[in-house]
């Protein structure tokens, strides 16, 4: 899934070049804030919405340089099928973007402990 095919390798200034949080994106925002990235470290029950629900902000998010991955919880105190099912959403809507919007995503990587590098760094 990744790298992206619309990154040429080199993301240079763009990966420190940060927007804003997913859920404060706005349509036709500035030309400015477009030529950035938006992020997806935001509380879970407010990355839900990508998920479930994943072309509804599909014209306002596609307008931005990139998109970083969704970051949902990964704790110690979690069960593992929960953490399996954190990253598995965050991966999904990673590759959706990417496969179906055609933008460039930088995945988020998270984990817990060294247990979950089992898993964590999977797709």
């Amino acid at each position: 899934m990744f790298p992206s095919p619309n990154v040429d390798g080199d993301l240079g200034d763009t990966a420190i070049n940060v927007r804003a949080r997913l859920s404060a994106t706005r349509l036709n925002d500035t030309p400015e804030n477009c030529s950035k990235l938006a992020h997806g470290f935001l509380d879970d029950y407010r990355l839900n919405v990508f998920y479930k629900y994943p072309d509804r902000h599909r014209k306002k998010l596609s307008q931005y340089q990139a998109l970083i991955t969704p970051d949902y919880s990964d704790w110690r105190e979690m069960n593992t099928w929960r953490e399996i099912e954190s990253i598995s959403h965050s991966r999904w809507v990673g590759k959706h973007w990417q496969e179906e919007w055609g933008m460039s995503v930088i995945p988020s990587l998270t984990w817990s402990s060294p247990a979950s590098f089992e898993f964590c760094f999977d797709a």
